[in-house]
């Protein structure tokens, strides 16, 4: 019961020091993340703004003291997606210029 208890409180006392650097690194403050441990093994939900900044928690995660895996469950979603005429006028103004 002890050693559980004790392996527990290491995997939160982990997930917290994650959180901490995620939050240290200004290119990531938009990022909604949540880690979740299991014996060093980490596991990222969330969701982040671009495939830059998914890599870039993976990146700090993987510096942190303790972590043995990690399992990359981050969705990438743009803070402001683009409509469907923007795309298209946005193409045609590219073919335009060409």
């Amino acid at each position: 019961m002890v050693a559980r208890m004790q392996r527990v409180t290491e995997d939160s006392d982990l997930c917290q020091a994650v959180l901490n650097e995620i939050r240290q690194k200004p290119e990531l403050t938009e990022a909604d993340v949540s880690v979740a441990a299991d014996q060093g093994v980490l596991t990222l939900t969330g969701v982040v703004q671009s495939d830059t900044a998914r890599i870039a928690v993976e990146a700090v995660a993987k510096r942190v003291r303790g972590v043995k895996a990690i399992v990359n469950d981050l969705e990438v979603k743009p803070s402001r997606a683009r409509s469907g005429t923007e795309v298209a006028r946005d193409v045609l103004k590219g073919l335009r210029s060409h």
